[in-house]
C-alpha cells in the first residue's frame, strides 16, 4: 500500500498508542444524563403555593394514578412500568411442523452452503490477509485494467 504523506507515519504515532494495561477511557461513560439530571432537578423542587408543599413529582405521580384510574390505559401502563418494570415478552419459536426449532451446527452450515451455491466439501478460510490479494481500482462504467 502506498503511503499518504508520511512515511514514517507508524514511528510518529506511537506516543498516541495506548499504554499496556491501561485503558483508553479511564473514566469510563459518564454517569449523569444532562437532561435526566435537569427533569429529575425539576420534578425535586416544591410547587408554588401548594398548600401541601408537594414537589412537581409527586403532583406528576398523582395525576398518573388519577388518569390511570379512571381509565386511562396509557397512563396504567406507565404507573406500572415504572413500579413494577415491563413485563417480558415470551415467545416460542416453532418449526414448520410446529415442533421446536433446534439446529445443530452442521445443518446450519449446510444450509448456509446450499444457500451460496457451494458444495458441502467447500471450505471457507477462517482468516484471510490483505496482502493475499492484488488490490484492484474499479471505476463505474470502465473497464478494470486487467480486461484492456
Amino acid at each position: 500500500m502506498a503511503s499518504l504523506g508520511n512515511p514514517n507515519i507508524a514511528e510518529a504515532g506511537k506516543r498516541h498508542r495506548f499504554k499496556k494495561g491501561q485503558s483508553g477511557n479511564v473514566s469510563g461513560r459518564p454517569k449523569y444524563k444532562c437532561l435526566s439530571d435537569a427533569y429529575r432537578f425539576q420534578l425535586e423542587q416544591p410547587v408554588p403555593g401548594d398548600p401541601e408543599g408537594r414537589a412537581w413529582g409527586q403532583l406528576l405521580a398523582e395525576a398518573m394514578v388519577r388518569a390511570a384510574v379512571k381509565g386511562n390505559v396509557y397512563a396504567a401502563r406507565e404507573v406500572a412500568e415504572r413500579t413494577e418494570g415491563k413485563a417480558p415478552q415470551h415467545f416460542e419459536l416453532v418449526g414448520r411442523d410446529r415442533g421446536p426449532v433446534k439446529p445443530s451446527l452442521e445443518e446450519t452450515l449446510a444450509k448456509i452452503r446450499e444457500f451460496y451455491g457451494l458444495g458441502p466439501e467447500t471450505t471457507v478460510p477462517r482468516r484471510v490477509s490483505c496482502t493475499q490479494f492484488e488490490p484492484t481500482l474499479l471505476n463505474c462504467g470502465q473497464e478494470s485494467p486487467k480486461e484492456k
